[in-house]
């Protein structure tokens, strides 16, 4: 494990800020109006699933995510506290956007609280007077593989996981020879603001359940999942799915429980999968590109 002194750390915090300022003047959205609007058009389609209608009168924060891949995460707040987030990317053409991810709960991906918090858990605690500025950058690949990429002065990385703030046991070397281009590696197949105005047709979902009652991804096969029609009959029969991605020659394995699914107008489907920090959906199609599913 890389050794970092504590200022470095402090200093990632202190000046993402002014990074954050930066990357917004570097990667604007073509129209931050055309956006809202469609935004706002997404969250109506939700309004009638708990918690999203609250989320049409949250305040927004846009930042860029990247580089490479022209998105953005969408934190909505009711005062101090964050209410939900939607992932945004412009499509290819650059004619309108696409809904990469959307979710609920006060930490959602790249919130600066969780990143805080899992700081404080490596033991970086104490401020220091150095004055180095450092950067802090929101890397997003795919729903599966998102994470804080901190850049140290000594030019060296941390690399976090956006959504737990756990430290990722691999460098900039692991890093550069197992991930792909981020705008190569993200599905465009969901729903656009080209499509007329998506509706959500159908919603499942099961009760949250204990994760690590059952360990099958050690024990089994993973299910071969057909379609998406496939998975809402487990879902409606009250399955515990369970959902693992491994990354970087299995050294990093992430397990959460699969416990909803979106159905869009069109054939379109997200799943649902809960979460310490919240709950989020992203397509289907991910699921079946990288990651497995247990029963």
């Amino acid at each position: 494990m890389r050794i970092v002194s504590a200022w470095l750390l402090i200093t990632a915090l202190l000046f993402s800020c002014s990074a954050d300022a930066y990357a917004r003047q570097a990667v604007k959205p073509a129209s931050t109006g055309e956006l809202n609007i469609q935004i706002d058009t997404w969250l109506k389609g939700l309004s009638a699933e708990p918690g999203f209608k609250e989320l049409l009168t949250a305040k927004r924060d846009i930042m860029p995510i990247g580089p490479g891949t022209h998105g953005w995460v969408v934190h909505f707040k009711h005062g101090s506290k964050t209410a939900g987030y939607l992932i945004v990317h412009a499509l290819p053409d650059g004619q309108g956007y696409h809904l990469t991810e959307y979710g609920l709960g006060e930490h959602p991906l790249f919130a600066m609280t969780t990143l805080r918090d899992g700081l404080a858990r490596m033991g970086f605690t104490t401020a220091d007077n150095t004055k180095k500025p450092l950067l802090t950058e929101r890397l997003y690949i795919n729903p599966l593989l998102a994470v804080w990429h901190i850049h140290t002065a000594e030019g060296s990385s941390l690399y976090l996981d956006a959504y737990t703030a756990e430290e990722l046991p691999v460098g900039d070397q692991e890093w550069s020879s197992t991930v792909k281009a981020p705008e190569a590696d993200l599905m465009m197949t969901g729903i656009t603001s080209l499509a007329s105005t998506p509706k959500l047709n159908k919603s499942v979902r099961v009760k949250a359940f204990d994760l690590y009652a059952r360990l099958p991804w050690l024990t089994g096969k993973p299910v071969q999942l057909k379609n998406s029609n496939m998975l809402a009959g487990k879902l409606a029969r009250n399955e515990e799915l369970r959902l693992t991605s491994e990354w970087f020659d299995g050294s990093w394995l992430a397990v959460a429980q699969l416990n909803g699914l979106h159905l869009w107008s069109g054939g379109i489907a997200y799943v649902q999968i809960e979460q310490e920090q919240g709950t989020r959906y992203f397509l289907y199609d991910e699921v079946k590109r990288h990651a497995s599913v247990y029963d």
